[in-house]
């Protein structure tokens, strides 16, 4: 079954992980994004490196992560920073690529937070996401 069909099962499951005893408020409190990510990725079903990286930008703690969605990846290779888009992402292939976009990120001094609406607007011509 797609993720699509499974996605408010997984919701349902998270809801009861963020109220759980030892409680994701506490957790958010004391970590850094990248810990917090890795949490989110092993705790919350259907929730990977992506997902958890783009949650936690959304929320101000993952000004460090980067979103390594299709239209990035795509801004990447036709950069040279990759040299293809792998046709599947496991967590050390993220890892692995997030390392060269924090290299890129410094090279160009885009802040890592600012690539994913930077990209973005290369590609649509748009700023507005």
């Amino acid at each position: 079954m797609r993720f699509a069909n499974k996605k408010s099962k997984y919701l349902c499951k998270a809801r009861g992980e963020f109220f759980s005893s030892d409680g994701f408020a506490e957790i958010f409190n004391h970590n850094s994004g990248r810990r917090l990510r890795n949490h989110l990725a092993e705790r919350i079903l259907g929730m990977g490196y992506k997902e958890s990286s783009h949650f936690l930008c959304n929320i101000g703690k993952g000004s460090e992560l980067a979103i390594l969605d299709r239209h990035i990846l795509a801004n990447l290779r036709s950069l040279g920073v990759i040299s293809a888009i792998p046709p599947h992402m496991t967590a050390n292939k993220y890892l692995h690529i997030e390392k060269k976009v924090e290299k890129f990120s410094a090279e160009t001094k885009i802040p890592l937070s600012h690539l994913d609406l930077f990209f973005w607007a290369e590609q649509t011509g748009e700023i507005f996401k």
